[in-house]
């Protein structure tokens, strides 16, 4: 699964979009326009970014008030994510029908996106970085993502660090 945009001379140009604060505000703008699915990847659900208490917010209004509404995420370090309390997390736990999480068994790129309704798509090929490209209107390369996210979520299972109950 690549973080990295294919080279493609149909694709829209990309909004740039720096820095993790931005990163979250396009997630919150993407998710309240929300109307079926929410995708992500993400190395360990960065706290700066999924743990924004707006963007719980805008996930839980959205996933309540669409009857299809779902989320669903490929997390590759869970144990990380979970280190202190985590908004997402706990989200799913209390949505568990709406929102699931599952951890690759294989290694794939680090880099982060979110795919909202097939169509919009916000990528950041390294985790690491600072430089993310937003595509407001891309359902073609959206899809292409999303492919690329069924085929890893297909042989991947449930994150059990997000599901089981730390007592």
């Amino acid at each position: 699964m690549s973080g990295e945009v294919p080279p493609n001379s149909s694709v829209p140009t990309p909004e740039s979009v720096l820095g993790h604060l931005e990163f979250a505000e396009r997630i919150v703008d993407m998710a309240r326009n929300a109307r079926q699915e929410v995708v992500i990847c993400s190395l360990d659900l960065d706290r700066r970014i999924y743990g924004d208490a707006t963007l719980i917010d805008v996930l839980r209004r959205f996933l309540l008030e669409h009857r299809r509404g779902r989320l669903r995420g490929l997390v590759i370090d869970t144990r990380s994510a979970m280190r202190g309390a985590h908004r997402l997390v706990e989200l799913s736990r209390t949505l568990s029908s709406r929102i699931e999480f599952r951890k690759p068994d294989t290694a794939i790129d680090s880099g982060d996106y979110v795919i909202v309704d097939q169509r919009r798509l916000l990528i950041r090929p390294d985790a690491g970085e600072l430089e993310a490209s937003y595509y407001a209107d891309a359902p073609g390369l959206a899809r292409e993502q999303l492919l690329a996210f069924e085929r890893t979520w297909a042989g991947a299972p449930p994150a059990r660090d997000f599901t089981d109950l730390q007592i």
